[in-house]
């Protein structure tokens, strides 16, 4: 047979072949040699065919043959055995020809004559387009997905090669998203394989449905490509609740806040029942909660049918450390160990030298250094205040009496040496200077003391222009009275141009112990007025307020001389703004600028009020202007000057400033009252806690207000409604009421011992109406099977207005029932009997009753391993909860087998079987009819069923089959003949004989004549043949065979007798009348045959060298007389000689 080839091909002619072809043309052999046409004598078979297709169609554009001769047979499969779909020749052609799947075949015979142009056609292909492989989770090999599950088995509708999934084309989404860490085949044969086991990581611990996608690409015999998609949807519902409780701290300073979070995985979500310890926690939160005291937070979750989760969190509350007080040291003192408890804190801040003891080093410090001492989360604070003592001259007249020293720091040090008590009391009773010493934290300073008479100017004078200047008197430490412009009692400094104009002062000195003088200081007029801005743009300005208003002058770049009058224009952009003006009296002078500024706001960008701030003068609020004096507009703007947020409102505007004829807008925002915490109620005895705020640099003040940053303490507030006061960062106010309310005792039955047992039983307790919370509570009972064995402390929680009183019960609960079966799990073979045992511990044993789930009862039972399954067993007491366990007993599949067989084949051959077991374990082989044959591939006589015994190597467990090799049954051909005659042989006159046929497992063949003809063999019918007598015998063959090719045959010989039958009549009446008008001579059995007629005299009137031609009784077209007439006839047969008849006739003529 000859291989595929030429794969898609794209034109072909007529020749011997198969051929794979996805398009194009096909036509004659164009074998003659003009090329156009096909030749004589072409005899060809070709097959085309595509892999993956639905049929192959011919669509016939020309076709020409010789009419019957040259014959084009198109059949409907791989080979002229497949079903004839139609025989054309002529010019009929076939038109368009479509095959049932992916062969047709096409056979043309020509003969040795006449010719035509032949045919063309296009070739169509139908692919048949893809499938997806489908994933299914099916059989008892590969069991169902379970919660914690990581690798998952799949059965495939189809084998496909064992890499064709892998990790870079499947996913896997759903919750908690998981991904597939490895794909690998299960029993991966001839590089396919049917099933797939798939990896995940994590495994799928949440309840719900994971989409399984797998994505691959599938190019067919003709490259087209198609994307397949197959999607498998994963369903796990047994995953317990996991739950997970968490802080933003675990541990905290006392009054502190945390946030709990709640994180719950697993179960229905939507079903989800939060129960909490304490029981004020509901929902799932998150809460925040502000602590006084370490507490345990519990919470159970459940959603009425998964596995309940629950978790614990404990939070560690610390009391805050106390530090010493504030204090003070010299800056050259030496080191020292500030205080503070309980130990074991550390301390921080600018001077400690060691964390650990706090050790201060004071010469690293100058001023104020807060330092913290902090143990875990909490901390206090020491100001330590380092400085050093200082001292100026005092000035004393000479008194008898005493008086104190002044001008030293800081305080409460003492003093030493002449004239001075250690309090500081000087008695200045002798004239002279004296030095004495003051000693402060163990540093000390030098005081020096006059005890003299006031000495001072009698007249002095000074410009109003001037800044800064300096009274003359002495000794130093006498100082003057208080006037404006005084800057330095000490050293006599002052502003002239702050004590209020030009005119004449008396300035009063003082000198301890009753001295005094005076000085009169005259101020003269130098005043060139305030320094003044000007817009470029706004033409000629005047100068105002300034003296003296005669005799005076200016210089500058925009006035010189006398005069008001000021001139912008001689400012050009890039030049200095700035214009300095010198103003000049007879003995002063002064100076101010003038500045050449656009009008502008410099700040803020935006000015902010609170709600309920009162009308503010705006440059207090901070804004300044390029020019000043100026004057705002705008809404909330009063008097030009200020601004009243009441009057706006809440949000956004703007207002204008207008000065020296240019304006500029500035944004004004009021903000609204700041968002605290709302009115509330708590008990006289909770702890401390902090108040909300949402500006967290706020700050809080009130009746128990402990802490600016917002701590409330209701034990310093007392009962009673408070309010609390609050200021923004920015400024706002706003107020909140908190009610502090008191507290009711408890008083709780003690219990008695608990059986282990899920029920819940009231606690008896006084006054009713609170909250039981606590290891084992459900729904404000307690449940000891919740709880757990042993000993546990419940809490009842009594609310009365805002106070919770909380009292506690000491509950014990007996060890619950255990039940352990064995084996827990196991796997046996189909129809095995396993025992189980079941072991019962806990709770009350002279009570215990054991139930089986299949109806027995005991500590013992049995199993008939038929199925898969497993058995319950329930334990009780009649007291505790009951306790329950189960075995899963794993029954392998009975054995089944796959056997690989070879295609049918002709009795007597041997055939072949590959066995192996369904499964695709690995198995040991026992042969029946072999016993010492062990190989998987049996090799014998087809037709017959041969038993085999499989054992699984992995299992153990076994099974036997019996496997049948396909094989035909027996082929015969026979067959009788039947003659019409009892002669041996064939006559002339017995020319045709029927064969009767008798052939057994024949399906088609053929008849041979033994004279050249032949005609097909169908099974149903007995044909009749007619032989030419050419031949002294024939040999008659039957040829058949079935539908696997097997062949038989069957010849039988029958012989034919040469001999040749003559009849000759001895009258006839050629009238007219249609009866014997012709003389009809017969000779059977004659190939040569000369025929003479004579009348009486010898005369010849008719002669013929056939039969066919008969003598109508005339002679040159007239009829011939009656009479007698000699009839003469030479013949001869096939293997005879020649021969000579002699007779006569007599012609009548009747009257007709």
């Amino acid at each position: 047979m000859l291989s595929d080839s030429m794969i898609a091909q794209s034109d072909f002619t007529q020749q011997n072949g198969r051929f794979r072809i996805c398009k194009g043309f096909i036509e004659d052999s164009n074998g003659f040699q003009n090329k156009s046409d096909y030749d004589h004598n072409e005899n060809s078979t070709m097959t085309l065919s595509m892999p993956g297709s639905r049929s192959i169609s011919l669509q016939f554009s020309s076709f020409c043959t010789e009419k019957d001769n040259d014959v084009l047979r198109i059949f409907d499969g791989q080979d002229t055995n497949a079903t004839l779909i139609g025989t054309y020749s002529g010019k009929a052609g076939p038109g368009t020809i479509t095959s049932k799947d992916s062969f047709i075949t096409l056979h043309f015979r020509s003969d040795k004559s006449i010719k035509c142009s032949g045919w063309k056609a296009k070739i169509l292909i139908d692919m048949i387009t893809p499938i997806a492989v489908k994933f299914s989770q099916t059989g008892n090999a590969i069991p169902k997905p379970s919660c914690l599950d990581s690798i998952f088995r799949f059965a495939l509708n189809q084998s496909i090669p064992c890499d064709s999934i892998n990790v870079n084309n499947t996913s896997i989404v759903g919750p908690g998203n998981p991904s597939i860490r490895m794909i690998k085949a299960i029993n991966c044969s001839n590089g396919k394989c049917s099933m797939v086991e798939i990896t995940t990581t994590p495994g799928l611990y949440l309840n719900g449905t994971y989409t399984l996608t797998h994505v691959h690409g599938y190019r067919d015999y003709c490259d087209s490509a198609y994307r397949l998609t197959s999607i498998f949807k994963i369903s796990i519902s047994n995953c317990p609740i996991v739950v997970q409780l968490s802080s933003n701290k675990d541990t905290l300073c006392k009054g502190e806040c945390i946030k709990i979070t709640l994180s719950v995985k697993g179960g229905d979500s939507t079903k989800y029942k939060y129960t909490w310890i304490p029981s004020t926690l509901k929902g799932k939160g998150p809460f925040t909660q502000c602590l006084t005291q370490n507490t345990r937070y519990i919470v159970l979750v459940e959603d009425g049918s998964s596995t309940p989760g629950r978790d614990t969190l404990t939070i560690v509350v610390l009391s805050p450390p106390s530090a010493q007080k504030d204090t003070q040291v010299c800056y050259y003192s030496s080191n020292f160990t500030l205080r503070a408890s309980p130990p074991g804190g550390k301390w921080k801040g600018l001077g400690i030298i060691n964390a650990q003891t706090g050790e201060f080093k004071p010469s690293l410090v100058w001023g104020n250094s807060v330092v913290y001492y902090q143990i875990g989360g909490c901390n206090d604070t020491v100001i330590v205040s380092v400085t050093a003592p200082s001292n100026l001259e005092n000035a004393f007249c000479p008194s008898s009496l005493s008086f104190p020293v002044y001008w030293y720091w800081p305080a409460g040090g003492t003093w030493t040496g002449p004239k001075i008590s250690s309090a500081g009391i000087f008695k200045p009773d002798t004239a002279g200077k004296y030095v004495v010493t003051y000693t402060w934290k163990g540093c000390t300073s030098s005081k020096i003391i006059y005890v003299q008479s006031l000495k001072v100017l009698k007249y002095d004078t000074v410009c109003e222009s001037l800044t800064n200047a300096t009274l003359t008197f002495s000794p130093k430490g006498a100082y003057p009275n208080y006037f404006a412009g005084l800057a330095n009692y000490y050293t006599g400094d002052y502003n002239p141009s702050l004590m209020g104009g030009p005119k004449n002062y008396t300035i009063i000195y003082v000198v301890q112990g009753g001295c005094r003088d005076t000085t009169r200081l005259t101020l003269l007029p130098s005043d060139a007025g305030l320094n003044d801005t000007f817009c470029p743009l706004a033409g000629a300005q005047s100068l105002k307020f300034f003296r003296p208003n005669t005799n005076y002058s200016w210089k500058s770049k925009g006035i010189n001389g006398t005069g008001t009058i000021y001139d912008p224009s001689w400012w050009k952009p890039g030049k200095s703004n700035k214009d300095t003006l010198v103003f000049s009296s007879p003995r002063c002078t002064d100076k101010k600028m003038v500045y050449i500024i656009d009008n502008k706001i410099l700040q803020p960008d935006t000015l902010f009020f609170c709600k309920e701030d009162s009308t503010s003068l705006l440059s207090l609020k901070g804004v300044k202007t390029s020019i000043e004096g100026g004057k705002w507009v705008g809404n909330g703007v009063v008097n030009m000057r200020y601004f009243n947020p009441r009057i706006t409102g809440v949000g956004k505007f703007s207002i204008v400033y207008a000065s020296k004829g240019c304006s500029d807008t500035l944004p004004v925002v009021v903000r609204d009252k700041p968002k605290i915490q709302l009115d509330t109620s708590m008990c006289i005895n909770n702890n401390a806690i902090l108040l909300y705020k949402k500006d967290v640099n706020g700050i809080f003040w009130g009746l128990g207000i402990t802490h600016s940053k917002g701590i409330f303490n209701p034990l310093i507030a007392k009962e009673g409604t408070h309010t609390i006061y609050y200021k923004s960062s920015a400024g706002c106010l706003n107020q909140t009421t908190i009610k502090v309310d008191t507290v009711l005792p408890i008083s709780i039955v003690k219990s008695k011992p608990f059986c282990y047992k899920d029920s819940l039983f009231g606690l008896s307790v006084s006054p009713t109406g609170g909250n039981w919370s606590g290891t084992g509570i459900q729904k404000g009972k307690f449940n000891p099977a919740f709880a757990g064995q042993g000993k546990h402390k419940v809490y009842y929680t009594l609310n009365t207005n805002a106070c919770r009183t909380l009292d506690s019960l000491n509950v014990f609960v007996n060890s619950p029932l255990l039940l352990e079966i064995s084996p827990a799990i196991d796997s046996v073979c189909y129809g095995k009997i396993v025992e189980i045992q079941a072991l019962l511990t806990g709770g009350n044993a002279q009570q215990y009753q054991i139930q089986w789930s299949h109806g027995q009862t005991g500590n013992k039972t049995f199993y008939v391993a038929t199925q898969s399954g497993q058995l319950t067993v329930i334990g009780t007491d009649g007291c505790s909860d009951y306790a329950t366990a189960q075995t899963r007993i794993i029954v392998h599949p009975r054995i089944w087998s796959i056997a690989t067989t070879n295609p049918p084949v002709c009795k007597g051959l041997n055939g072949w079987a590959l066995v192996n077991l369904g499964n695709g374990n690995p198995a040991i082989r026992k042969w029946f009819h072999d016993p010492v044959y062990k190989k998987d591939t049996l090799v014998a006589p087809a037709g017959n069923r041969y038993r085999i015994t499989l054992t699984d190597k992995t299992t153990g467990c076994f099974g036997d089959t019996a496997i049948e090799l396909p094989g035909y049954e027996a082929i015969q051909a026979d067959f009788m003949l039947q003659k019409s005659t009892s002669d041996d042989c064939l006559t002339p006159l017995d020319q045709t004989a029927t064969f009767f046929n008798q052939c057994t497992g024949g399906t088609k063949g053929t008849w041979f004549w033994g004279d050249g003809t032949s005609n097909l063999f169908i099974p149903t019918e007995n044909p009749s043949h007619a032989f030419d007598g050419l031949r002294l015998s024939y040999k008659i063959l039957l040829a058949i065979e079935n539908e696997g090719g097997c062949k038989d045959t069957a010849i039988h010989t029958i012989c034919y007798k040469d001999t040749i039958f003559a009849y000759v009549p001895n009258s006839f009446t050629p009238n007219g009348d249609g009866i014997n008008d012709y003389l009809d001579c017969r000779f059977y059995g004659a190939n040569f045959l000369e025929f003479y007629i004579v009348n009486r005299w010898g005369q010849l009137v008719f002669k013929s060298n056939t039969l066919s031609k008969k003598w109508d009784g005339q002679y040159n077209g007239k009829d011939c007389p009656e009479g007698v007439y000699g009839i003469f006839v030479n013949y001869k047969g096939n293997h005879q000689a020649k021969k000579t008849l002699s007779s006569s006739i007599t012609l009548l003529r009747p009257k007709s």
